[in-house]
C-alpha cells in the first residue's frame, strides 16, 4: 500500500481476522485472514495455528506505519475458545511491538460506540454505522467491518484526512495508546 503514513485495525479471531490499512493517498484496503482448527487438536497442533496465523496478520504491518490499533480482548469471555484467541492476541501484540510500531488496544464496547454511538451495540449495528461512515467502500463481513472501526479510530488519532463525527471525540480517549519498547 502507498502513502507515508499508513494506519492499521486489527479484529483478531481464530476463524476470520479482520485487518484494515488506511493510508494517506489510497482507500482502505480490507483483508480477511481465515483459519480452521478444531477444539479436539492437540496443544501442539493448535500452537503451530495460533503462530501460523500471527505471522501471517503481522505480515500486513510495516515497521514505518503510524500506528495500529488492536480490538482488545473480550475479558468477561467464557468461550472453551478463549486461551487460543489471549495466545493468538497476545503473539499479534508481540509482533507489533517487535517491529516499533505504536499500538493502541481498543476494547470492544469502545468499537461499538465509535461506530453507532451505543457501545452495547452488535456487530450488525457496527458494520452498518461504518459502512455509513465509509459508502464507497465494500465491506464484506463483520471482522473487516471491526477492523475498519478501529482503523478509522487510528486515521484520526494521527490527524489524517478520514470521515469523522462529533461522538468519535468521545471514543478516542478510551484507546489505550502505547509507544512500543
Amino acid at each position: 500500500m502507498s502513502g507515508e503514513r499508513n494506519v492499521v485495525g486489527i479484529d483478531p479471531s481464530l476463524q476470520s481476522t479482520g485487518i484494515a490499512i488506511i493510508g494517506e493517498a489510497a482507500p482502505p484496503e480490507l483483508i480477511t485472514v481465515r483459519s480452521t482448527g478444531h477444539r479436539a487438536d492437540s496443544y501442539g497442533t493448535r500452537h503451530a495455528r495460533i503462530k501460523r496465523l500471527s505471522t501471517e496478520i503481522a505480515a500486513f504491518i510495516k515497521p514505518d506505519d503510524t500506528l495500529v490499533i488492536i480490538e482488545g480482548p473480550a475479558l468477561r469471555s467464557t468461550d472453551p475458545g478463549v486461551w487460543d484467541r489471549a495466545g493468538l492476541w497476545w503473539l499479534i501484540y508481540t509482533r507489533i511491538v517487535a517491529l516499533g510500531v505504536p499500538v493502541g488496544v481498543c476494547p470492544p464496547k469502545t468499537r461499538a460506540k465509535f461506530a453507532t454511538g451505543n457501545g452495547n451495540a452488535d456487530k450488525k449495528a457496527v458494520r452498518a454505522g461504518i459502512q455509513e461512515l465509509w459508502p464507497d467502500v465494500v465491506i464484506r463481513n463483520s471482522d473487516t467491518a471491526d477492523a475498519l472501526t478501529m482503523c478509522t479510530m487510528a486515521a484520526q488519532i494521527v490527524g489524517m484526512n478520514v470521515p469523522r463525527l462529533d461522538r468519535h471525540a468521545l471514543s478516542l480517549p478510551m484507546v489505550a495508546l502505547e509507544v512500543s519498547a
